[in-house]
């Protein structure tokens, strides 16, 4: 363990102790039954992994995520803060950009879920999806995502960062989580598949 984190973990459990106003829990160990004014704070440092632009193209197709770390974020019940991965998208096929909502990530308006890309379950290698690459202490990170032109989708991903002949990646799952209506409601406007993205 690193001084930083050492001193991070000091801090939280001094809260604890001397009762203050927020009940600092590790992200990792985030429980949906904690008290209200729990921050679930990423006390590893586990979501900054996942922070940049990721990009992914096969030629024909290209598509760009930019992820950033928001921290003490309040939950949109205003009973617990969290610190959070926020993200926006683009997606352009055939020369064509079908969307781009990248801008969005720096309008100071849009907090928290409120963006098309969020999350924050960091996930073990033994959780589903199962991860035969993984290292014993990886941890991924799930996000879930919001198309606002085909909001009767709920769609999510699982992401493993990777190195590759010294070439940071992204191992991105994408799949339907939920989904309503005609089969043509249901074909997303990002295919669903699992996309190996390199860091921009």
């Amino acid at each position: 363990m690193d001084i930083g984190k050492h001193l991070s973990y000091i801090i939280a459990f001094a809260c604890l102790a001397l009762s203050c106003k927020a009940q600092i829990t590790p992200l990792w160990q985030a429980d949906p039954d904690a008290p209200d004014g729990s921050y679930f704070k990423d006390l590893d440092n586990d979501l900054d992994n996942f922070e940049g632009v990721w990009e992914w193209t096969d030629g024909t197709k290209t598509l760009t995520i930019r992820l950033l770390k928001k921290e003490n974020i309040t939950n949109s019940f205003e009973t617990t803060s969290e610190d959070l991965i926020v993200g926006e998208y683009k997606y352009v096929e055939d020369g064509q950009t079908i969307m781009d909502y990248l801008p969005l990530l720096d309008d100071p308006t849009i907090i928290g879920h409120k963006h098309y890309v969020s999350g924050n379950l960091l996930m073990a290698n033994y959780h589903r999806p199962p991860c035969g690459n993984c290292q014993p202490d990886d941890r991924r990170l799930m996000l879930f995502w919001i198309d606002p032109e085909k909001r009767n989708l709920r769609s999510s991903s699982v992401l493993r960062r990777f190195q590759e002949n010294g070439v940071e990646k992204l191992e991105m799952r994408h799949y339907l989580t939920y989904g309503e209506g005609s089969d043509q409601d249901l074909i997303p406007r990002i295919p669903y598949q699992t996309y190996i993205m390199t860091l921009q």
